[in-house]
């Protein structure tokens, strides 16, 4: 092989799988030194994990002459290690990263990897007197973590904190209340930790002190910022400019009692902006923002019945259209409080065309699709969270069995699955296509009609809690494989599910 020039080199090491190539570089240094060229890994990137559609970055474009050679070929290879772990019969076996305690005995309230910095960032969000929300750096070399700086205003409680997933540098939107509810709006600097861009008064900031409901809930996307309530009402807001617009959906009919229906997540794209709750997901057309605000209705609705939890995230896609469909991840809330079981459900909202004469567009079309069904544990959980990825894996905490004594005894634990009757656990699940669905699921071709496992999918145990602790806070940051967990003695542990055991 010494003998061949090096442009058939290069063509050989694109016909190889990345295991391959790792292997021939070893045979002697000039076939290593043409393994590390930029051509051979934007082959093997190309060719071997973006054609099938590993998670390799999070958003709709990346460019890979952005980035060096040596950052090249890690990214690549964790992408194609988290892929195989992922579609391995057996389960993710994840390594410990790190481990630390990031306070002093009280409770983890929430844990957020912050974006763009592949998970050496965490924001810990603790209480004592009052919040207090720290940056931890996590060191990739194993050495221990360090806090960086700390925020809090005297006497405030925190509701709700939001990081921006588009901008490039780190944007956080914190909503608390010290005397009056408000919301703080901050960049992360490396060197000077949280400053602030702007504070909103919620009762006195124009365009929303005609609103009569607390806006707590917040989601963050570049310059525009959503507020929201725990019913109907959303504020979408320019927090630059102070422009905004009012949506708002129907209160219930009937009895005219408000049902709560708390804010959870939104999604903005070119098709509309979803608007998620508790219990109905919003599309509400892109509407102009001005001073006062007008009030938009939704032109779809769909509702469901209350859930634990529910989390949204766009379908990594091959396709050209600036809008992805979105995968829905709900675990409904059950009425029977006896049951071992309760399904985690997968759906999917599809796009459609909109056509004119005049222009053409996308749009969501309701009611989401069921494309599969979880078996999971039933019980009381702290962090009932739910974590989507993009590219169809998910994690999610099941409880610890509650029913292994007293009365329901004999009628749910005799003869019942190993996996009810253990301790409080980290599971996971990777999710095969669905129809209409894009390539959801790394690739994996949805099952043909009539095949007996269409709909089903198992989830896989990542991790086993201490007997005397609970998990309060999870995080789960797809692209770089880390799973974050605080619990409620304030301990923090990172997982690397690229790891080995």
């Amino acid at each position: 092989m010494d003998q061949l020039p090096d442009d058939l080199l290069v063509y050989l090491f694109a016909l190889l799988d990345i295991p391959e190539i790792l292997r021939l570089r070893q045979v002697c240094k000039r076939i290593h030194a043409i393994s590390c060229l930029r051509i051979v890994w934007t082959n093997a990137c190309i060719h071997r994990v973006l054609a099938h559609n590993y998670p390799f970055f999070d958003g709709d474009t990346f460019d890979l002459t952005d980035v060096s050679i040596p950052d090249l070929e890690r990214r690549t290879r964790r992408a194609y290690t988290l892929a195989t772990r992922w579609l391995s019969p057996d389960p993710p076996s994840p390594s410990v990263l790190c481990e630390f305690d990031a306070t002093n005995g009280t409770p983890i309230y929430d844990l957020r990897f912050v974006p763009g910095r592949e998970g050496k960032w965490v924001i810990v969000v603790s209480k004592q007197i009052w919040s207090i929300l720290s940056l931890w750096e996590v060191d990739v070399h194993a050495r221990p973590a360090r806090k960086l700086f700390e925020w809090s205003r005297r006497g405030g409680i925190i509701h709700n904190l939001v990081l921006s997933d588009t901008s490039q540098d780190p944007l956080l939107a914190v909503s608390f209340h010290a005397e009056k509810n408000q919301v703080e709006v901050m960049t992360i600097h490396k060197n000077s930790g949280f400053i602030s861009l702007c504070t909103i008064d919620t009762k006195t900031h124009p365009g929303l002190h005609t609103i009569n409901t607390s806006l707590n809930h917040l989601y963050l996307q570049g310059d525009l910022l959503v507020l929201a309530d725990d019913m109907y009402l959303s504020v979408l807001m320019n927090w630059k400019t102070g422009a905004s617009v009012i949506l708002r959906r129907a209160q219930e009919s009937g009895t005219g009692i408000p049902i709560s229906d708390n804010f959870i997540q939104a999604v903005i794209n070119p098709a509309g902006i979803l608007i998620v709750r508790g219990r109905s997901i919003s599309l509400f057309p892109h509407p102009i923002l001005s001073d006062p605000p007008t009030v938009q209705a939704p032109i779809a609705i769909h509702c469901y019945e209350w859930v634990d939890d529910i989390a949204v995230a766009p379908i990594s896609s091959s396709s050209l259209t600036s809008a992805p469909s979105q995968a829905i991840l709900i675990r409904p809330e059950l009425d029977d409080p006896w049951a071992p079981i309760n399904d985690v459900n997968a759906y999917a909202l599809d796009l459609s065309i909109l056509e004119s004469t005049s222009t053409q567009g996308y749009t969501y079309s309701f009611p989401p699709t069921h494309l599969y069904r979880i078996p999971s544990a039933r019980g009381h959980l702290p962090c009932g969270t739910l974590r989507l990825g993009r590219h169809g894996t998910a994690v999610w905490i099941e409880p610890r069995d509650m029913s292994s004594a007293g009365l329901v005894a004999d009628a749910y634990v005799v003869g019942a699955p190993e996996w009810l009757r253990r301790q409080e656990r980290l599971v996971g699940a990777v999710f095969r296509g669905g129809p209409g669905s894009g390539e959801m699921g790394m690739g994996i071709r949805a099952p043909a009609n009539g095949d007996s496992e269409l709909g089903t999918t198992h989830s896989r145990i990542l991790r086993l809690n201490e007997p005397l602790s609970n998990w309060r806070a999870l995080d789960y940051l797809e692209v770089a494989g880390l799973v974050g967990l605080g619990d409620g003695r304030g301990r923090v542990v990172i997982l690397d599910l690229a790891g080995t055991k």
